[in-house]
């Protein structure tokens, strides 16, 4: 990742397709002064003016407060600023990067030093008394080791964490807060004596109070930037984000948002850019919107995300990306969603339009995208979608584009009712989006559709010029099928008559049946592909060009490849 050499940067991307993408202005000529934070230098210190770089001021914090009102670069000399900060509202620019790209952060851990040894396990006083998390998110029944919220690392590396001494293996740790003891056993032939070891210190607030485990909380601010930062090890548990709050004008380049206990970074926006920008290895989720408009992710990646929290999880809020709830003009560019547990991108809830270009979703439980009851509009354009538990999950959604994408090789354990992965899995049920209100409405609870409501339902699609292939048994090529009858056949019912295909090409190598029947009754027959191509073509006048057969599949290259972000720790 490299930075950019021009001290004067202006951004404003605008997209075909009829859709105006994100807008970031920034002009960094307009800077007045620049201040310079060594946390790690020799002769930094908070009393001094910080205009010099052989003396710095030693707190981010004390930077950002003297920037108020002024235009303002602060250059982050390389080092862990450990310490919470907050970005004020306001209009002046305030540019805040690192001098070396990747070699400064703001950390919610400490350095833990002079440990003792015994019996190949190590111990240190733990001055801490943070308890677990108490909320009872979604009703769950949290198991006492998820309701932890602590991080450890030694050299970089993540400890697993576990509750007692007692259950401590190679490379865990575990806090004892009735002892006031934190113990680890690292890996053969490391000692943390002389390692460098890392513990959460920051960001354990309760849900919804205080910061809300935010360790960057932006106070609805224009014209900022962030650059060549790594924000990472806050302790913030589930609906929490390391980097949370308000910005308008934003320019997001070469940070990494990973290795927090909840989600990386998650914000209400209005014009922002995100450019080679990571948010893995997050507890919950990587990178998130909420509320936003006028946005572009390009050359962006989320990986590895919800280790923490698991299955559980995964039906309610987790997700490599998640928009949540009225997102507007969002655009990826060469976005890379992988080997995340759970879905790798997921627009839940009245999103729109949303425009995917030249993007990997790979490797994510769930579905690589997972699109919610949303009907302003879906471009998926020259997108890999391969080896997910489903390709594209349509749950209750309408005016979704798919072109020259390759959907192949989604799969999943079957379930009970024998349902594996599919590439298109479709779901329609009798849910409401609610004007203006995100809580869920359902007919079958006597809820009536009102004026600016939203009826989950399947509507205007087209998939044309598209690569859809099963590679295993037990995967479908299309599939509208639950354990509940009305839904499947709902589902059928609804696909037949928004699909618009053609050019594609199809292939099974178990069967020559993979279209869903336009002519359903409810019977459970009926949840499975049913069709030929060409019956499915001459009962729907679809897919007239398309073909049968087998691709290639090991040519298909990754469309993400050229600007690929490297891997961070």
């Amino acid at each position: 990742m490299k930075r950019a050499q021009s001290a004067s940067l202006v951004v404003a991307i605008v997209l075909s397709a009829g859709i105006v993408q994100a807008q970031t202005r920034i002009d960094e000529k307009s800077v007045e002064q620049t201040l310079f934070v060594g946390p790690d230098a020799a002769m930094a210190d908070d009393t001094n003016p910080g205009t010099a770089e052989d003396k710095p001021l030693r707190s981010l914090q004390k930077a950002i407060d003297l920037a108020v009102g002024i235009p303002t670069r602060i250059v982050l000399l390389p080092g862990d600023c450990r310490e919470s900060i907050t970005i004020p509202g306001g209009e002046s620019l305030l540019v805040i990067e690192a001098q070396k790209v990747g070699e400064s952060a703001i950390s919610g851990s400490d350095l833990f030093t002079h440990w003792t040894e015994a019996q190949g396990v190590y111990e240190h006083a733990w001055p801490h008394d943070f308890g677990p998390m108490l909320e009872n998110h979604f009703n769950i029944d949290w198991t006492p080791l998820q309701r932890r919220r602590e991080l450890a690392f030694i050299d970089g590396k993540a400890l697993t964490q576990v509750l007692t001494r007692d259950e401590l293996v190679d490379g865990a740790f575990c806090v004892d807060e009735v002892a006031n003891k934190v113990y680890l056993k690292p890996a053969f032939g490391v000692d943390p004596r002389t390692a460098r070891v890392e513990i959460s210190v920051r960001g354990a607030e309760p849900y919804g109070q205080e910061r809300n485990g935010a360790l960057v909380f932006i106070q609805d601010r224009a014209n900022l930037v962030l650059r060549g930062l790594k924000v990472r090890h806050t302790m913030c548990a589930i609906k929490q984000a390391a980097v949370s709050g308000k910005a308008r004008n934003l320019l997001v380049e070469d940070c990494n948002f990973d290795w927090n206990g909840g989600i990386g970074c998650d914000l209400q926006l209005v014009g922002a850019t995100f450019r080679r920008t990571t948010g893995n290895w997050n507890g919950e989720r990587g990178l998130g919107l909420g509320l936003s408009s006028q946005v572009l992710y390009e050359d962006c990646e989320c990986t590895n995300n919800n280790w923490r929290y698991g299955e559980k999880i995964n039906g309610h809020d987790s997700a490599g990306f998640k928009a949540f709830w009225k997102n507007s003009d969002i655009t990826f560019l060469r976005f890379r969603a992988l080997h995340n547990n759970c879905s790798g991108m997921w627009f839940d809830w009245d999103n729109g339009p949303i425009t995917i270009r030249d993007s990997l979703l790979e490797d994510n439980r769930v579905a690589g995208l997972n699109y919610e009851a949303n009907r302003h509009g879906l471009l998926l354009s020259n997108c890999v979608i391969r080896n997910n538990d489903n390709g594209l999950m349509f749950y209750g959604s309408a005016n979704v584009k798919v072109e020259k994408c390759a959907i192949y090789g989604n799969r999943k354990t079957p379930d009970q009712w024998g349902h594996g992965g599919s590439q298109i899995f479709l779901y329609a049920d009798d849910r409401v989006v609610k004007k203006g209100d995100w809580a869920q409405q359902y007919l079958s609870q006597g809820y009536k559709v009102s004026e600016g409501d939203w009826h989950c339902v399947l509507e205007d699609y087209s998939i044309t010029d598209c690569i859809l292939e099963v590679t295993e048994p037990n995967q479908f090529l299309i599939h509208g099928g639950t354990e509940r009858a009305d839904i499947t056949i709902g589902s059928t019912v609804q696909w037949c008559k928004a699909i618009h295909s053609d050019r594609n090409t199809y292939f099974d190598p178990n069967t020559d049946k993979g279209f869903l029947n336009p002519i359903a009754t409810k019977t459970w027959e009926d949840d499975f592909p049913q069709l030929t191509l060409q019956q499915w073509q001459t009962r729907t006048k679809q897919d007239l060009n398309s073909r049968w057969m087998a691709t290639d599949l090991e040519a298909i290259e990754d469309p993400t490849a050229a600007n690929h972000v490297p891997k961070t720790e």
